[in-house]
């Protein structure tokens, strides 16, 4: 390391010592990438190797961390595995865990063995046989440490034949609690590493089975990778963790020194009171595993719309329970079950702070929730400083049946325009105020005035003012799809052309405008669209519009229809990468529900 001044090493000690070196996106974290990718032997790098050394717990696990990151961009880097060597031995689990990663992508598989066939520490030993990944040596499913055993199994399934899976499923159960003791301190449980194993070999019907055959925690990993990767897991895994809702675990225990008496010997007194003890601190951690899975099984079948929809009655029943009460009220939401839109509006009065939240009050609008109690709370929120964000999409998607809220609305323009829009002409008290805004040359307004009164003089003054090739074209596109479909007499001859420009853009702006160009072109331009649209169908943010627009064009979009059955009929989730595999899980039941209406509409066309 080349020498600097002291105080030239403050910000990456400070995000070190602090902790935000750690944090994925922190500039200073940013930083110490750029420049030890820059130069891997300079400065920078060997103070991050010199904080590996540090003795404080919370500082040593995010110097190991950041340093698992480095080396993940630096492959073979000697002084990284030669630290993280060290670090194997006397660390905590968690840096134990990290050391061997780095180990592994630093100094390879040859180190790997190397550094094992000398170790003794049985978190060591389990740590980097876990680094070897499908390649783990068949001894290791004999050693005498339980977790390498169990870890070598699971290895094993993953290239096993069928005849195989009977007895190494028996062999990773056998060793599944005791492996848990030393695995604790990794990314994985020995429970989620068996159920990925079981997902990797497809094997649907076994994870359903040992979902079924488990309990606790081990019960909702199994259910839980079920669910992430099959369309038709819900219906057998939701019975099994609405069961788990049942009640609340007790966490009464029996006082130490119950099974005392008087007559017993101060030596036996004291061995009940041992006994006892034991016994309570056993029930304890017994009572919190069940909540703790309790808890998990909640959380799991929130996920899934259809799972939630299945065990909606368990859930329904927590609405109640301090930490799990608000998340399952707005999963039940997002389902669309009705019976808690009163709960829904109390939280979004209170605050829409919950994750979700909005989602669920735009469900339950679909789903037909009664109008009044939800406008009535928008309104009431419009009065003072809430969210309006929120306030103005629940009412917008109300549609005309928020009209006793355009006084309200008028008062917040032009922001609450997109929502005057959404009501129609039943929003015609707020035409006035709507021109007084147009001469701004506004959009939203332009668009809101030409629903609302049938008046385009807005819409195509702002059209006017805009090039016949759009740049970015968002507002533009808005525009012109909103005079496709409300505007008399439709497009002007220019503003085809405003159109056509946009459209021939592909992404965002093109699938912006083709549902326009199918209202104004017609079946003239069902080919076009059908060999553009099936290009968004892969992706989370623009499949539902595609399919939108495939549904409108009916028989015309005939042909896509095998496509279409492919994604209905298949037996896995669409990955989407979204997000992480929740997100993937709903936006694939979003994704099927899509196309299974894009479907109906194009079956049943005339």
């Amino acid at each position: 390391m080349s020498a600097r001044l002291p105080g030239e090493w403050a910000w990456l000690d400070a995000a070190l010592t602090s902790g935000t070196a750690g944090v994925p996106g922190d500039p200073v974290r940013s930083r110490i990438f750029d420049e030890v990718r820059a130069e891997r032997d300079g400065a920078t790098a060997g103070r991050v190797l010199w904080w590996t050394g540090t003795g404080l717990p919370g500082v040593r696990e995010t110097v190991f961390d950041l340093l698992d990151g480095l080396v993940s961009a630096h492959r073979e880097w000697p002084a990284a595995a030669e630290v993280a060597e060290r670090a194997l031995t006397g660390s905590d689990q968690r840096v134990a865990w990290t050391a061997a990663r780095i180990l592994a992508a630093a100094g390879g598989r040859q180190r790997v063995v190397r550094v094992l066939s000398a170790a003794t520490d049985p978190v060591v030993r389990a740590a980097l046989v876990d680094r070897l990944r499908d390649d783990v040596d068949p001894r290791f499913r004999s050693d005498p440490e339980p977790a390498v055993r169990l870890l070598a199994n699971v290895a094993a399934l993953h290239h096993a034949e069928p005849a195989e899976w009977a007895a190494l499923d028996a062999a990773v159960l056998a060793d599944l609690e005791a492996a848990d003791r030393v695995l604790r301190g990794s990314w994985w449980t020995a429970g989620e590493r068996w159920a990925a194993a079981l997902v990797a070999r497809d094997r649907e019907d076994d994870c359903a089975a040992w979902a079924a055959r488990l309990s606790g925690l081990n019960r909702v990993y199994f259910a839980r990778e079920a669910l992430r990767e099959w369309r038709a897991a819900p219906g057998r895994i939701a019975p099994l963790l609405a069961g788990m809702l049942a009640g609340k675990p007790s966490t009464a225990a029996r006082k130490p020194g119950d099974e005392s008496s008087a007559a017993q010997t101060e030596a036996a007194r004291t061995a009940a009171a041992r006994t006892a003890a034991a016994r309570t601190a056993a029930a304890q951690t017994a009572a919190a595993q069940t909540a703790a899975a309790r808890t998990a099984a909640a959380r799991t079948l929130m996920t899934s719309l259809a799972a939630t929809r299945l065990a909606a009655e368990a859930l329904l029943a927590i609405v109640d329970d301090p930490e799990l009460g608000a998340a399952a009220t707005v999963a039940l939401g997002t389902a669309g079950d009705l019976r808690v839109v009163s709960r829904l509006v109390r939280m979004m009065e209170s605050g829409p702070d919950e994750p979700g939240l909005l989602g669920a009050l735009l469900a339950v609008v679909r789903a037909g929730a009664d109008p009044a109690e939800l406008v009535d709370a928008a309104r009431r929120m419009l009065a003072t400083d809430s969210d309006r964000y929120t306030v103005l999409r629940v009412l917008a998607a109300f549609g005309p049946a928020a009209a006793a809220a355009v006084p309200d609305l008028i008062a917040h323009l032009p922001e609450s325009a997109f929502a005057l829009e959404r009501i129609g002409p039943a929003a015609a008290a707020a035409a006035p105020a709507l021109r007084e805004h147009a001469a701004h040359q506004n959009a939203a307004v332009a668009r809101a005035l030409l629903v609302i009164t049938g008046d385009r003089v807005a819409a195509d003054d702002y059209l006017a003012g805009r090039a016949e090739s759009p740049g970015r074209g968002r507002t533009e596109a808005a525009v012109l799809s909103c005079l496709a479909e409300h505007g008399p007499g439709g497009l002007t001859e220019r503003q085809h052309r405003q159109l056509r420009n946009l459209f021939e853009r592909p992404g965002r702006t093109q699938l912006e405008t083709a549902g326009a160009i199918w209202r104004h072109e017609g079946p003239a331009a069902a080919a076009e669209l059908l060999a553009a649209l099936p290009h968004y169908l892969g992706d989370d943010f623009y499949a539902v519009p595609a399919l939108r627009v495939l549904g409108a064009m009916g028989a015309h979009a005939r042909p896509i229809l095998p496509l279409l059955d492919s994604i209905a009929t298949g037996r896995h989730r669409v990955h989407m990468n979204n997000g992480g595999p929740d997100d993937e899980l709903r936006g694939d039941e979003v994704l099927l529900a899509a196309v299974l209406a894009a479907c109906e509409h194009i079956i049943n066309a005339k």
